[in-house]
C-alpha cells in the first residue's frame, strides 16, 4: 500500500507501507514486489468550488495528480503486473465522487 504518509497503515497485519508522493516528478518504486496481482489507484483529490470559480491551478492539481498520476503509478508497476501468472488488474477510481455527486464539486454535482 502506498501514500504520501502511513499513519495508521502501519497498525494492519500484512501490510506494507511505500511512502509515495504522487505529486513528485519521479515516483521511487524500487522496494514494490517482483511480482504484483494487481493496482488500485485511487487518488483522494477533490476542489469544492463552483466551475466559475475553478482557477486554472486548480484544475492542474486535480490533472496532475488524477491523471499524470494514474499514468506514473501504472507505468511503474507495468513490469511487476505483467509477471502475474493469472493475469493483473488495474482498477482506476476517484474517492468520494464515485458514489455519488458532490454539491460545488467541478466535476460533481450542480448549484
Amino acid at each position: 500500500m502506498a501514500s504520501r504518509t502511513a499513519d495508521t497503515l502501519a497498525e494492519i497485519p500484512g501490510v506494507h507501507h511505500l511512502a509515495l508522493d504522487i505529486k513528485a516528478e519521479l515516483l521511487d518504486l524500487e522496494t514494490l514486489p517482483e511480482t504484483l496481482q494487481g493496482l488500485v489507484y485511487c487518488p483522494g483529490t477533490i476542489v469544492l468550488k463552483p466551475f466559475q470559480r475553478l482557477t486554472i491551478d486548480d484544475f492542474k492539481e486535480d490533472f496532475n495528480i488524477n491523471l499524470l498520476g494514474a499514468f506514473k503509478v501504472i507505468q511503474g508497476c507495468l513490469k511487476q503486473l505483467k509477471k502475474s501468472q493469472t493475469g493483473a488488474s488495474i482498477v482506476l477510481f476517484s474517492t468520494v465522487a464515485v458514489k455519488t455527486s458532490v454539491a460545488f464539486h467541478a466535476f460533481g454535482g450542480q448549484r
